[in-house]
């Protein structure tokens, strides 16, 4: 997908991957290995995405969207 934001909040990033079927938050934290953090680091709006991991309950819910209760905790990131 494309990247519609990327949020650095320092040791945690969030990246808002939109599709064709809307959008999904990928997560990275300090238990990501660090090549892919800083892969995570470096991705800008409107790059394009494929990504790897496990789905998981959101901590911080957004019932505005469809996606808002869950996200995937990223173990592989490709930049397209």
């Amino acid at each position: 997908g494309w990247v519609q934001r990327q949020r650095d909040l320092g040791q945690l990033i969030f990246i808002d991957l939109r599709d064709r079927t809307g959008i999904v938050q990928l997560a990275f934290d300090d238990g990501t290995d660090r090549a892919v953090f800083e892969k995570a680091f470096a991705v800008r709006g409107e790059f394009v995405l494929a990504g790897r991991g496990v789905v998981r309950e959101r901590a911080s819910k957004n019932l505005e969207i469809p996606t808002g209760e869950i996200e995937i905790e990223v173990c592989e990131l490709r930049i397209l």
